[in-house]
């Protein structure tokens, strides 16, 4: 890259290429876990709930000076940008990037480049009618990213694309050029289109047998592109219905749009997905299901109600796995890696409802975790004082998250002493503390009100940054709105956390909005 407008041209593509690597080696290094399922929910998913804020900003920022490039190495620039050159991929062929890309480096081995000089390359790989830079330039160029809408009209089906956007109505705006792919699930009929308009219609027809090309239709196969679909109600339960013709990633493509819809109130939150989900195999597709089950409770974190019926709900995927499932070095041994990952998830679920506990240490290492949540307040000196004395990594910081999920006061305040912990593990205290739904609003209050303390020892940037974003992105009592906001107005031009302030404050007021909507109002 020649600036850091450029950073996403590294960074992005680096996050691609990193999963490139990982699914060539997936046989023999990964027991045949197919990589770009999670690549769905660690980037596209990651890089959309970012992008759909109003804090967010282009791929391609202006970067005017050195003050503003710490900010945007973040999840706009690896993942929204790795999640645009898998979209690009897909469009032009695996084959066609491949050689492009074989064109480019070959060009600029030795060289700066830009964005331009990439798409330059494709387009000789590529040689089709639309240029590579006047499809991609729209989506490094803007803010932001688009969801299409379906509708039915007789013998045809009609897309409308609009901006997707959380917490925020969006401006009338330019449509993207979106590389849409559509899959006719009954009889595996594929098309393919360029949407350049804010509106396309397209035939349920075949143009020359006459023949309809099936009866149930998705869009966007396998999630690769960098866009949602909002289907009427009917066409969602029936793609349920359906979900056995789906693979993986499209069902996981499926469940994220669902919840992403709910978060920005066009529907009712999804709990009805453990029903539907309760008997998946794949890892992702049960990780974004109970993820968002979680991010539920923590929005109502001070409803026992709503508490009670999202812990059934997790319970009703988790608990027959847990049931006869003693955690052993010996019964860990037998799983393979989707299975280790998928048993991790139920067991972490597990200690939040309370409805599993790990007792014994003697556990694999990628386990032991669950032993330092199980018991953070019956052994909470010893794992404070292992917490204080370990010198292995990953373990060390395991033990300090385990602690912050404490349920006893004096405990809690002993981890508020911020200036014990060194710096660089503040972002685990202060992402485990804040998702303590039993100390919410004390750790807000502790992070306002001591917030030149704390900024005063941890002092690394990014750190600061993250910790805004964990602890005041949070719902909370109404009792504190005053000293949340009178901070979030405070450090509005702070230039150390300006950029999380403003994320925070809009995550704030998001989930203030969705506590307000379903304050009355059942989840069921």
């Amino acid at each position: 890259m020649k600036w850091f407008n450029e950073l996403w041209l590294n960074e992005g593509f680096a996050t691609w290429a990193s999963h490139l690597a990982m699914f060539a080696i997936k046989d023999e290094l990964l027991g045949g876990l197919n990589i770009w399922n999670h690549f769905i929910n660690d980037n596209i998913e990651r890089g959309m709930q970012f992008d759909s804020l109003k804090s967010t900003h282009k791929i391609a920022c202006v970067v005017n000076n050195p003050d503003e490039i710490e900010t945007i190495f973040d999840e706009i620039s690896y993942s929204k940008g790795s999640s645009i050159i898998r979209m690009l991929e897909k469009w032009i062929s695996p084959q066609c990037f491949q050689e492009g890309l074989r064109i480019y480096l070959n060009k600029f081995t030795y060289s700066n480049a830009v964005s331009n000089d990439l798409w330059d390359c494709l387009d000789q790989a590529f040689k089709g009618e639309d240029k590579v830079g006047d499809v991609m330039n729209p989506w490094i160029e803007r803010e932001g990213f688009p969801y299409i809408k379906v509708e039915e009209n007789g013998s045809s089906i009609v897309f409308k694309q609009e901006r997707f956007t959380v917490g925020y109505d969006a401006v009338n705006e330019d449509p993207w050029p979106i590389p849409i792919n559509v899959k006719w699930l009954d009889t595996d009929v594929i098309e393919t289109y360029l949407m350049k308009e804010k509106t396309l219609e397209i035939p349920k027809y075949d143009s020359s047998s006459r023949e309809e090309k099936g009866r149930f239709y998705k869009l966007n196969i396998e999630g690769s592109g960098f866009y949602r679909v909002f289907y009427s109600d009917h066409h969602f339960k029936e793609l349920f219905k359906f979900k056995n013709s789906l693979n993986a990633k499209d069902l996981l493509n499926l469940v994220n749009d669902l919840w992403a819809f709910s978060y920005n109130d066009s529907i009712r939150f999804p709990i009805f997905l453990n029903e539907v989900l309760r008997f998946e195999d794949d890892y992702n597709v049960l990780y974004s299901t109970l993820i968002n089950f979680f991010k539920l409770i923590s929005l109502f974190y001070d409803d026992k109600n709503k508490r009670s019926v999202l812990y059934e709900k997790i319970n009703y995927i988790v608990g027959d796995k847990l049931k006869n499932f003693t955690l052993s070095n010996e019964n860990c041994e037998k799983l393979s890696l989707n299975e280790r990952l998928k048993m991790a998830l139920f067991i972490k679920a597990g200690i939040a409802t309370e409805s599993y506990e790990v007792k014994d240490k003697n556990i694999p290492f990628e386990f032991r975790k669950f032993f330092f949540k199980s018991q953070k307040d019956a052994e909470f000196e010893a794992i404070y004082d292992f917490y204080q004395t370990s010198t292995t990594p990953g373990l060390k910081e395991a033990a300090l998250v385990g602690l912050t999920s404490t349920k006893d006061k004096d405990n809690f305040k002993k981890l508020c002493n911020v200036t014990v912990i060194p710096p660089h593990d503040s972002i685990y205290l202060f992402s485990g503390l804040a998702s303590n739904i039993n100390f919410r609003n004390e750790i807000m209050s502790y992070f306002v009100f001591n917030y030149s303390v704390i900024k005063n020892h941890v002092k690394e940037g990014n750190l600061l940054r993250a910790a805004v974003k964990y602890v005041l992105g949070n719902s909370l009592d109404e009792s504190l709105e005053g000293p949340i906001k009178d901070f979030f107005k405070s450090h509005a031009e702070d230039s150390d956390i300006k950029s999380a302030v403003d994320y925070a404050s809009r995550k704030y007021e998001i989930n203030k909005s969705l506590r307000n909507k379903y304050k009355s109002r059942s989840l069921d």
